[in-house]
């Protein structure tokens, strides 16, 4: 068996570059410091013992007064982690605000388990406010850990009380879980508000949930109860990204965000939420490849709002968004824009919304439209003047349902057309009658009407092979890839969520289609991941490209490996190919010399 040497396979943003330069500003993930401390508990620890892996402790508090010991004397920014060892705990991972600040040293605190550790609440009892795991500082990180039962949310960060505020910054929550709460799943930020109700003052910064799973959050499932709370949220969080993320059956939104600017939703699997995605109140935002379903339950799947949270609050927004390469399937309303009450002197805009190639398919039998608009119309029926529509635009999307599933047209609003909506190059079920464009707009009674999640690879373009889908448009700029990753070309830019997959489509520089594709799990990996070639098969050549598709290196592999010195850190798709012609490529990030 020969082995490719260590290819790094650590997460790395691949937002296609022409599309954030849409973005007003980029999308910063957060830093995460090192711990320069740990400290473990176990189930069979004691808090008298040294607490190190070999002699645990037993509580959080035991292992926040270790802490307190391994640091003294020392000033400035001191990290720290907690480390569970395998099994079930019964109390919270709770650092108080004066376990933070304390004697010239600001403790930042991270929580790490190791396989099989869970936090259980089901003894506990606790405020709105508390959490199972409620950490105040910056550049840490939430890793590998199980959290059942929560009375109140199940993680959040920062601290305010009585007009004392800490703002977590920098945090990282990884491949964690999240089974039944009170409150909230996982929540990052926290408003600051006048005191007078008029506005926010400051932003919490560089939230990112990767590989985290959410289930029956908000009221422990309790459809009955009002609507509250989310799974996910972002509240009043600057540069923000949940990715990787299943999001299922919770009595709250799935992924919210609220006040949120310059935040990324993508790659999730999000289904039985009440509204998915919410976006209420955001600007700068990318939702992107997220799979959205509906089974058991009906709402919406991606929800824009301009909510109004306080009569002294003048403006309210959505804008600058992009929503493209997602698929949503069976949803009383797949994308709807819903304003909320405002007042008179108050204002509210949706300005800069974009929906790309997307793939809606399927809808039960509710009043709702596909695309729906829910807004107050003025005295004499035009739009208000407080409310503002401006550059909206429905391009390149599939959407098809069943006829007998619409009461009212597929696209639905107070007047029609929609303010500042251009649609054009879209392919539909029927004629939507509203936002149809007779000249540049598609119209395919062999459309699918529904499709299970399991079966979307029915859904992928094929020529010959599903014929209903194929479809020449014209390329957005601002999209570069589809919903699985794979480079959009010319002339194929079909429409929809994926790209046209056949004999011809292939990264620039190489041979067409690959016989293979090597799948690693966790995908991001973070730990470095041995390529394995089959065995008896050599390993001939290379080829690195950018993940854009250009070319940047190409040679023969040797025994010394294959270097990367003239190359930036950064992200990248290696393709190797083998003397048995099974041609193998994964992305990678470059963090050292040499593979």
């Amino acid at each position: 068996m020969k082995t490719m040497q260590y290819l790094g396979l650590l997460f790395c943003s691949l937002f296609p570059l022409l599309l954030i330069a849409q973005l007003t500003n980029p999308i910063h993930d957060p830093v995460i410091e090192t711990p320069q401390f740990s400290v473990y508990i176990a189930t069979t620890g004691a808090d008298t013992l040294s607490g190190d892996s070999l002699n645990p402790l037993a509580s959080f508090i035991g292992a926040l007064n270790k802490i307190d010991t391994l640091t003294e004397g020392l000033s400035g920014d001191v990290f720290v982690e907690v480390v569970f060892l395998p099994g079930t705990y019964y109390f919270a991972a709770s650092q108080p605000a004066n376990r933070y600040a304390k004697n010239g040293r600001t403790i930042n605190v991270s929580v790490r388990g190791l396989k099989g550790a869970v936090l259980d609440g089901t003894s506990l009892t606790q405020g709105g406010g508390d959490a199972m795991i409620s950490l105040k500082g910056h550049n840490i990180f939430v890793k590998n850990i199980a959290i059942n039962y929560a009375p109140a949310n199940g993680i959040n960060f920062g601290w305010k009380y009585n007009g004392n505020y800490i703002y977590s910054h920098d945090v990282l929550v990884e491949n964690v879980s999240v089974k039944q709460t009170g409150g909230h799943g996982i929540i990052g930020g926290f408003g600051k508000m006048n005191s007078n109700g008029s506005g926010f003052l400051n932003f919490s910064e560089r939230f990112l949930f990767r590989n985290c799973e959410v289930t029956e959050s908000v009221n422990h499932n309790d459809m009955s109860a009002p609507q509250w709370g989310s799974a996910i949220k972002f509240h009043y969080v600057k540069h923000g990204r949940a990715e990787n993320c299943f999001v299922y059956n919770n009595a709250g939104e799935g992924i919210d965000v609220d006040y949120g600017e310059s935040i990324a939703l993508n790659g999730n699997t999000i289904y039985d939420n009440r509204a998915n995605i919410y976006l209420d109140k955001a600007e700068n935002c990318l939702l992107y490849n997220n799979l959205i379903y509906h089974d058991k339950r009906q709402s919406t799947g991606i929800l824009l709002s301009t909510e109004a949270v306080s009569v002294l609050i003048k403006d309210y927004f959505v804008r600058n968004v992009f929503i493209y390469n997602n698929v949503i399937l069976n949803s009383e309303s797949p994308i709807a824009y819903w304003q909320g009450t405002i007042g008179g002197f108050q204002t509210t805009t949706l300005a800069n919304v974009h929906i790309s190639h997307n793939t809606l398919i399927g809808k039960p039998y509710t009043t709702a439209g596909v695309i729906n608009f829910s807004y107050e119309k003025g005295p004499f029926g035009g739009v208000p003047s407080n409310i503002t529509f401006s550059n909206l635009s429905l391009r390149n999307n599939i959407i098809s349902v069943h006829p007998d599933s619409l009461i009212r047209p597929m696209v639905l609003g107070p007047i029609d057309p929609q303010p500042a909506l251009v649609y054009e190059y879209n392919v539909w079920s029927q004629n939507p009658i509203r936002a149809y464009n007779a000249a540049k707009d598609s119209i395919s009674n062999t459309l699918p009407y529904s499709c299970s999640p399991g079966a979307l690879s029915s859904l992928v373009p094929q020529v010959g092979v599903n014929d209903a889908f194929v479809y020449t448009v014209p390329a957005i700029s601002y999209i570069a890839s589809d919903a699985n990753d794979s480079t959009r070309t010319t002339p194929w830019t079909n429409a929809g969520a994926f790209e046209k997959q056949g004999a011809l489509v292939s990264f620039v520089g190489l041979q067409p289609l690959f016989s293979k594709v090597l799948s690693v799990f966790p995908n991001p990996a973070s730990v470095l991941v041995n390529l394995r070639i089959p065995n008896k098969q050599k390993l001939l050549s290379y080829v690195i490209i950018s993940t854009s598709g250009k070319k940047l290196k190409e040679g023969t592999y040797t025994k010394d490996g294959i270097t990367l010195d003239d190359l930036p850190n950064g992200c990248y798709v290696i393709v190797v190919q083998t003397d048995g012609g099974l041609v193998h490529y994964s992305k990678f990030n470059k963090t050292s010399s040499n593979l």
